[in-house]
């Protein structure tokens, strides 16, 4: 067990707890000076935008799945959208939740799809897509055993707090 050395498990997740915080103020910063994103913030480099206010950013995609394809951004750099606060992320998600509702009235898709990938880009950044169908966004199909599922689903649950 992890916690063998603690007093109790729950020493042990408060550890944990502490280090998650202190990895994710570590990883916050104002801005990278290497990072695209940053500079987009900064305005050394144009973008299409679509929203901005003090938290957030949202600009189109130059190379976009279909035509209204966004990016919304924290204005601050961190990696991981999991590693933001809660205040970061939440403001990040109401920035999605409010271009994804432009883009269902302005370009009228049979769907609007989230996508986070991040491995183009070291900030955290998603994906609202405008979908007309399934092959919009096509992914190579995982076809795991049932025993898989469960060992996946199980190690997934330890992790969540």
């Amino acid at each position: 067990m992890p916690w063998a050395r603690f007093e109790s498990s729950k020493q042990f997740e408060q550890l944990v707890s502490t280090l998650r915080v202190l990895k994710s103020s570590h990883t916050m910063t104002k801005s990278s000076p290497e990072c695209i994103f940053c500079k987009i913030v900064a305005g050394q480099i144009p973008s299409q935008k679509v929203f901005e206010d003090a938290d957030t950013l949202a600009f189109l995609d130059i190379k976009p799945v279909n035509n209204g394809h966004t990016l919304v951004i924290p204005k601050i750099h961190v990696p991981y959208f999991y590693d933001l606060d809660n205040k970061n992320y939440a403001k990040l998600m109401q920035t999605v939740k409010n271009v994804s509702r432009a883009i269902e009235h302005a370009v009228k898709p049979a769907k609007v799809g989230l996508l986070v990938k991040g491995f183009d880009v070291d900030h955290a950044h998603i994906h609202v897509i405008p979908l007309n169908n399934n092959a919009d966004i096509q992914a190579t199909t995982f076809s795991p055993t049932d025993k898989q599922l469960a060992e996946t689903a199980e190690n997934l649950r330890k992790g969540i707090k």
